[in-house]
């Protein structure tokens, strides 16, 4: 943002019906730029704080300097919405929507990167955003026996457009068939009946090409009657789960991991030899297992496998039922204060903040739950959640 600013109150309206509201909520404390992943890089510098700044001015994309525009093009994508600026605002000011809202102006007038549009127009074309042809969406189950889903079937499987289109990643779906074959879970996949989740396209700001994408989807799994839908992709799981249902989606999404540790709980899964190496889980995107609706999935189906391979490590010990619990999360490095890992109730937000001091600059920012720890002499007010153990 530049240091002179050029109030454009039609922008700032239009970002605001985009969903850019949370705008109003920032004060500037700078805790996000703290928590930002972007302050670990040297070379680059993203001020996050801005953002809300310059939507309460409208002052997105005002210079008629191309070098300029560029720059502000480049950092309004720079986001790539982890949510570590959401999960430790004081306000909950949810700087994602914002960007989203953003983006979403800089799509209408054609501004945005030229390899967000082609793969935009891919997947509103082909239905993935390698352009492939559609009617090859489920080649990658020829020869494996795979019916098409059918009404009464307990789950569709969604593999992605990675997996059915990528030759190095065929081989993911197929042994995710395998497996479910050999536990003789009742699935079948639409084949080219489905398009791309659509969650790249919203994320890019082109609204109203997810909202077809999308759509069609909820139309054709509506029409097929499915009601839980197995997801391999972190992306697919959180789009299905949490954004499908502005389209009036009535399905149930479940993670391969939460539906691959409930097999394993019901010994529908077993192991038929030893392995004699040392295995690390490694979740896809790891960012994205934040969100409420799917946190704790990855330690379940870690815990699960443990206990029954009998792998060693710190996850061998827990059941699968603790491991969903939530958990643990270490405080970012360049946090000003000591953040409480030892918390296990990190989300928990309230909207009363630690007043004991009387000095307005030395407020000290914690939420209600670890703030009792930190001023043990103050007395707990009513509807205060307790100390965590």
């Amino acid at each position: 943002m530049n240091a002179r600013i050029r109030p454009d109150w039609d922008i700032r309206d239009a970002i605001l019906d985009m969903g850019g509201t949370d705008a109003y909520k920032c004060y500037q404390c700078g805790k996000c730029m703290a928590v930002c992943p972007w302050t670990q890089v040297e070379t680059v510098t993203f001020p996050v704080y801005r953002m809300p700044q310059s939507v309460k001015f409208g002052a997105i994309m005002s210079s008629e300097d191309t070098e300029e525009i560029e720059r502000e093009v480049t950092e309004v994508y720079r986001c790539v919405a982890c949510e570590s600026c959401s999960t430790w605002c004081p306000h909950g000011v949810r700087m994602p929507d914002i960007m989203r809202g953003i983006r979403r102006i800089l799509v209408e007038f054609g501004s945005y990167p030229s390899e967000l549009s082609e793969a935009v127009s891919r997947i509103h074309s082909s239905g993935n955003p390698f352009g492939e042809p559609r009617e090859r969406r489920g080649a990658w189950a020829e020869g494996l026996d795979v019916p098409l889903f059918e009404e009464g079937m307990d789950y569709l499987y969604s593999p992605c457009c990675v997996p059915s289109y990528d030759p190095r990643a065929v081989k993911v779906a197929q042994a995710t068939v395998k497996v479910l074959q050999a536990a003789k879970v009742s699935f079948g996949i639409l084949g080219d009946g489905e398009a791309c989740c659509s969650e790249a396209i919203r994320r890019a700001g082109a609204e109203e090409v997810f909202q077809e994408v999308a759509g069609a989807n909820v139309a054709a799994f509506t029409e097929a009657g499915v009601k839980k839908v197995v997801a391999s992709s972190p992306h697919c799981h959180r789009t299905f789960d949490q954004e499908y249902g502005e389209l009036e989606a009535d399905f149930e999404s479940v993670h391969l991991t939460q539906l691959l540790a409930k097999l394993v709980e019901q010994q529908r899964l077993a192991p038929k030899a030893a392995l004699d190496k040392k295995v690390v889980y490694v979740s896809l995107d790891s960012s994205w297992w934040r969100f409420p609706t799917t946190r704790g999935s990855t330690a379940c189906a870690a815990a699960a496998a443990a206990a029954a391979y009998g792998w060693s490590g710190p996850r061998a010990s827990a059941s699968p039922t603790s491991a969903c619990s939530r958990p643990r999360r270490p405080g970012p490095r360049s946090w000003r204060w000591p953040v409480p890992t030892v918390c296990r109730c990190s989300r928990t937000r309230s909207k009363r903040w630690n007043s004991t001091s009387k000095s307005k600059t030395s407020r000290s920012w914690w939420p209600t739950h670890c703030r009792q720890q930190k001023t043990p002499n103050r007395r707990p007010k009513t509807g205060d959640v307790g100390p965590c153990s």
